[in-house]
Order: structure tokens, then C-alpha cells, then sequence
């Protein structure tokens, strides 16, 4: 299981949620893109030099608790970013950001669209995450 974390741009032109919408320009309405794959793979690399990125449709992160693989995918523009999320370690919340802040994005969860605070908050939300993966697996042997 992954905590996946959707790297998108936003649909009122705010890169973060505290940011004043008239801020940045909103993009026209179904043309929101993140850049070229080639445009995105150089952003990733320029916040977090230690991305592989030997495939640029599917690079990967390792930190010292965790992992995290990016799916950029083929499609040029490229419309987001999933980010799978695996392991423990409070730092992995600061990278989501570090790369959401680099391709201009604000971080939210795949599952229920909600966005991935900063600080104490989003390593809480990760936390929780944690805890829920723990609780879904299976305690023992199970046979069918």
C-alpha cells in the first residue's frame, strides 16, 4: 500500500493554500498542465537532485525511512503528477511539498482529493495514513 499524493495545478491558480488566487494567472479551464515531460523531469531534478529519473515517465526517491516513485507519465503536456508513498518518516511530507512547490502545484491525496498540509498538520495526515495501512494488514496467518 502507498499514501498516493496527487501533484496538480489548481484550478484557481493558487500554487499553495494560503495564496491569494489573483496571485498567480488561472489557467484556462481544461488547460492546465504542469510543462512538457522534459519540462517536469528538470523541474523534479532541479528541487531533489537525488530523483532517478532514467525513465522520465517513472522516476523514484529514496529517503532514509521511505520511498516514493513518481508517475509523470507519457503524456506531453503533462496534466499531474501521482506520487507513491511508502514507509515511514516524517521527512517524506516535506518532499512531497519540495516537488509540489517546484512544479507549481498544491500536494492533495488521490483518494479523497483533500490537500496535504504543511508542517505538523501534513505529517499528521501522513501519520494517520500510517496508521491505517498498519490496521489494514492482516495480524497472522490468513487461509482461504
Amino acid at each position: 500500500m502507498s499514501w498516493d499524493v496527487l501533484l496538480t495545478p489548481p484550478t484557481d491558480g493558487t500554487a499553495s493554500p494560503g495564496e491569494a488566487p489573483a496571485a498567480r494567472a488561472t489557467p484556462a479551464r481544461g488547460a492546465a498542465a504542469l510543462g512538457s515531460v522534459a519540462e517536469v523531469g528538470a523541474a523534479i531534478r532541479a528541487a531533489v537532485p537525488a530523483v532517478d529519473l532514467t525513465d522520465p515517465t517513472w522516476g523514484s526517491l529514496v529517503g532514509p525511512q521511505w520511498s516514493m516513485e513518481l508517475a509523470v507519465g507519457a503524456a506531453d503536456p503533462v496534466p499531474a503528477v501521482l506520487l507513491h508513498v511508502r514507509g515511514t518518516g516524517d521527512d517524506a511530507v516535506a518532499f512531497v511539498h519540495r516537488l509540489a512547490a517546484a512544479l507549481g502545484c498544491r500536494p492533495v491525496e488521490a483518494g479523497d482529493g483533500r490537500p496535504v498540509p504543511e508542517g505538523e498538520a501534513g505529517v499528521e495526515r501522513w501519520r494517520a495514513y500510517q496508521r491505517d495501512r498498519e490496521n489494514a494488514r492482516p495480524r497472522g496467518r490468513v487461509t482461504v
